[in-house]
């Protein structure tokens, strides 16, 4: 639950009162931006991402009018839509109501399923990468600017181009209360970076976990995933495969192939059965693993630009840190 009202708050909303074993996510309580509906599935897929125990979830999400009693359970269409759906999918699925998809256009890719009554469902089956650096504005057809973060937008593209044009790394921390506005600075900033004319830049974002699956280097290997476009669906066989591809285009050279089996054992794919490196001690196995993450690093910072996002870096696993 706490994850829950974590990911929630995270991205502007309010955690409701729990009905039995479920808990309500509310977005645009006391002022509307416009992008209720994108943060609100946001929040879903950081919660499944976030917890290893996801077969047991599932997560359904409408949007319109809605009614907080200050003493019951939150009602209204929006409400009632949500409840429907949420009966009548698997775990481990987010499903989104028509009008949640018309809002948030063509951001999420959904697969239409058939309901036993008459509200029009859509399972989410994955973000689609293409338009992940895209700004939420766009998403909805109209312009909603970030309000109070153009000084910050402005310093952390100042230090990405003085490390773009110096060939230096810069380390940048963003701060903040829950639900000020990191996430919308940072994806702002994402956007941003999709503009840059002098060069193309890889953008390699990871996660840390509060809970659920907490094994070493999670968030390294979010960066791996994401950048080897494994979707989580993907068998291990295929997920490995991309895996050393990514680190042949990279262009790394020295022990490409031990290089492929430990990062794709810290992206969660399958387990270490090379018997050289099943058999280390788990110190030095560790520092393997982070030697194949920092060759990797560096083999693509000689073709592009590279920017590392940690979100949540506070909850981060410390082999990660």
């Amino acid at each position: 639950y706490q994850l829950m009202a974590h990911a929630v708050e995270e991205e502007g909303g309010q955690i409701g009162q729990l009905a039995g074993s479920r808990a309500v996510g509310i977005f645009g309580l006391n002022l509307s931006q416009g992008d209720e509906p994108l943060r609100a599935i946001r929040a879903a897929t950081r919660i499944l991402k976030q917890l290893s125990y996801r077969s047991a979830i599932r997560i359904s999400i409408g949007t319109g009018r809605t009614v907080i009693p200050a003493t019951s359970v939150t009602t209204g269409p929006a409400a009632a839509a949500a409840a429907r759906m949420l009966a009548q999918i698997s775990y481990g699925q987010i499903v989104i109501d028509g009008s949640t998809r018309r809002r948030v256009g063509g951001r999420y890719k959904c697969r239409r399923i058939d309901t036993e009554d008459t509200v029009e469902a859509y399972v989410v089956r994955e973000l689609d990468e293409r338009i992940g650096l895209r700004s939420t504005a766009s998403a909805f057809g109209r312009n909603i600017p970030s309000v109070g973060r153009k000084t910050e937008l402005a310093e952390l593209w100042r230090r990405f181009e003085e490390s773009a044009r110096g060939a230096t790394t810069i380390a940048v921390t963003v701060t903040g209360q829950a639900g000020i506005g990191k996430t919308r600075l940072k994806t702002d900033f994402a956007v941003k970076l999709a503009g840059f004319e002098e060069a193309n830049v890889a953008y390699l974002e990871g996660t840390g976990r509060a809970v659920g699956n907490r094994r070493p280097f999670a968030a390294l290997g979010d960066m791996i995933r994401r950048r080897a476009r494994i979707q989580e669906d993907s068998t291990e066989e295929s997920a490995g495969r991309q895996i050393a591809q990514l680190v042949q285009e990279s262009g790394l050279t020295r022990n490409p192939e031990t290089a492929s089996i430990l990062l794709s054992a810290a992206s969660g794919i399958g387990e270490i059965r090379d018997p050289a490196l099943a058999t280390l001690p788990p110190e030095r196995l560790s520092q393997r693993t982070i030697d194949a993450f920092v060759q990797l690093i560096i083999s693509m910072a000689r073709r592009e630009p590279i920017v590392l996002c940690l979100e949540d870096a506070h909850l981060a696993d410390d082999s990660t840190l």
